[in-house]
């Protein structure tokens, strides 16, 4: 994902609005989110290495740790993970 495209999703995300009780208005709870967002990281780059992927820049995140991006942003993350995980690289 380029700059401008999470950019765009965490904007699409921030206006739009559900009926539940998640403070980011995303479907799932934000421990179901983070425990799928751990289980596709481990899927995708192993065990060894998730924390390294958690924790270092990211080009799809404009450089940005992934970590930093959940912290303000959790389904960004989510939805890179779950497109990456379906092969949208």
């Amino acid at each position: 994902m380029k700059d401008n495209d999470v950019n765009r999703e965490i904007e699409r995300m921030i206006q739009h609005r559900s009926n539940t009780r998640n403070p980011l208005d995303f479907p799932i709870s934000p421990e179901n989110m983070r425990a799928r967002c751990e289980a596709l990281v481990t899927a995708m780059v192993g065990k060894e290495l998730a924390e390294k992927w958690w924790n270092g820049p990211n080009k799809a995140f404009g450089g940005d740790t992934p970590e930093q991006i959940y912290s303000v942003a959790p389904s960004a993350v989510y939805a890179y993970l779950m497109k990456s995980a379906e092969g949208e690289w």
